[in-house]
């Protein structure tokens, strides 16, 4: 419905409840159709002041929930969703707004159960099945999440939220070709779809095109300024162009919203080695042994550091932790070739100086090396987050 007819619509409603100003379901109408016009704070209004007359309207209560959640007050919305669960009053859809409000708050495994509680149910809100898939994306169980974006497409097959999830999915399993496709269906559907934009980026940053894989970051952010994932593609890319200032200035941008995402910040970390700044590139890299102390990669990035400082015996402890950790940890494995080397601090800042574009193998620079570990980092199972805490779709 266009907002011309809302408004219409609007003004008719307002005439009968002039006539019959205590009718509830007039109220709950009024209600709704600000809430479609963006009039939050007037639909609030309008639901608090029939509550003073009507405390224990149940119709009351959930159109309260429904304008707290628009209105991203989740915490509040969960109170009201309680209190008529308490008070023997238990739907599907008081169960669907409370599972939607734990899952912006990150509590997964509530959302989980009470979305699961309702999927078989057969007057459940028609995206369900997205949420529950987003729901299981973020506790990191793909095969549950592939399902649940899967059933929502089977159901409407236009639903470019679960096509660019899914997208995204297929990319975190390095299915590139069928990510693609995937995202480019969710992009002719909605040209802005996150996780779609995102998706291409990747794509396009493997196959080290920085110029599209830009292009894309930028879009992403431009639909959503917080996705941790889009930030830290961008940084990426600037670090493929070794612009570092702008690398290590969008890498922190993408710790901030995807704090829990190990891969970003050793990504920040190694901009901040190539840029000099080691005191900074070791605060980050003991901030990511704070998520997780069992990360082979962390150890190891911590004993370059030490090397650089000459610190020798520290470095050989670290790495000695980080291979035992993680027999393949790449940061570890290069500590250990530049004690080989018997790196000295002249060497060592040499190294810094030209760090992206040191020879790791033979034709391998650092670079590349960084670029590909990196992507292929895990988050810690401490983290709660697989993608962003970002529910627009």
């Amino acid at each position: 419905m266009d907002i011309n007819k809302i408004q219409q619509q609007l003004e008719q409603y307002s005439t009968f409840l002039k006539q019959d100003p205590t009718n509830v379901n007039l109220i709950c109408s009024i209600a709704q159709l600000n809430l479609q016009i963006g009039q939050i704070d007037v639909a609030k209004s309008f639901i608090l002041d029939a509550l003073k007359n009507n405390p224990s309207d149940t119709g009351l209560q959930f159109n309260l929930s429904n304008i707290l959640l628009a209105n991203h007050d989740f915490e509040s919305a969960i109170s009201v969703l309680l209190t008529m669960l308490e008070n023997g009053l238990d739907t599907a859809a008081i169960r669907y707004n409370l599972a939607y409000a734990y899952l912006f708050l990150e509590e997964f495994e509530k959302a989980k159960e009470l979305f699961l509680s309702i999927i078989d149910q057969t007057n459940i809100a028609p995206d369900t099945a997205h949420w529950l898939g987003r729901t299981y994306y973020h506790l990191g169980d793909i095969d549950n999440a592939e399902k649940f974006f899967l059933e929502q497409i089977n159901r409407d097959p236009q639903h470019y939220g679960s096509i660019g999830n899914l997208a995204m999915l297929k990319l975190d399993q390095e299915n590139l070709l069928e990510a693609k496709e995937l995202a480019e269906k969710a992009l002719s559907l909605k040209s802005d779809n996150l996780e779609a934009l995102v998706t291409i980026g990747n794509i396009y940053l493997d196959d080290q095109d920085d110029t599209q894989a830009k292009k894309y970051f930028i879009k992403a952010i431009d639909s959503q300024a917080t996705s941790g994932r889009a930030w830290s593609g961008l940084g990426l890319t600037n670090m493929m162009n070794n612009d570092l200032d702008k690398a290590v200035n969008n890498l922190e941008k993408a710790v901030k919203y995807m704090p829990g995402h190990l891969g970003t910040w050793h990504a920040l970390a190694w901009a901040q080695i190539a840029s000099n700044d080691i005191k900074s590139a070791t605060v980050t890299l003991e901030t990511a042994l704070e998520i997780d102390h069992n990360f082979g990669e962390t150890h190891g990035g911590l004993a370059v550091l030490d090397v650089i400082k000459g610190n020798t015996e520290s470095a050989k402890q670290r790495i000695k932790r980080g291979l035992k950790l993680d027999n393949n940890s790449f940061s570890s494995r290069f500590a250990q070739s530049l004690l080989l080397q018997k790196t000295s601090p002249d060497k060592a800042e040499k190294i810094i100086n030209n760090i992206m574009s040191y020879e790791v193998k033979e034709g391998i620079n650092l670079q590349t090396m960084l670029l590909k570990n990196i992507k292929k980092m895990k988050e810690s199972d401490s983290s709660n987050s697989n993608s962003d805490s970002t529910y627009k779709n």
